[in-house]
């Protein structure tokens, strides 16, 4: 019993954490047209910290990432940050969108977000 109790506590304790190892990437065109979800989301810190985004165009920002299929008003990309959902990560992957917000005036990006 006691062998069993101290299975389910580094069970919980260690199963819980989510830790991620992957390496974020820098952006790349390419790589982001022709990459999936996961390979996308480890973008996602560059383009945002880096602000690769603001100041673009909607034509620039197509150009960079793709058309994502709705091209009014402001633009939305799915992700994998490889973050997982459910009970101890059981759910599968819990996915993300960039979220691309343009001035209406001068229709340039003043803001990029990735939320859930």
């Amino acid at each position: 019993m006691k062998r069993y109790l101290i299975f389910v506590f580094l069970f919980v304790t260690f199963g819980c954490m989510q830790v991620n190892h992957d390496e974020k990437v820098v952006f790349n065109r390419k790589e982001w047209l022709n990459g999936n979800e996961r390979i996308r989301g480890k973008m996602i810190d560059n383009i945002i910290n880096d602000s690769i985004l603001i100041g673009k165009s909607k034509i620039e920002v197509l150009n960079l990432l793709g058309d994502q299929g709705d091209t009014v008003g402001n633009l939305s990309y799915q992700v994998d940050l490889g973050l997982k959902s459910g009970i101890m990560g059981f759910g599968g992957a819990w996915l993300f969108n960039l979220n691309i917000h343009f001035d209406t005036i001068q229709n340039k990006v003043f803001e990029v977000k990735c939320n859930d």
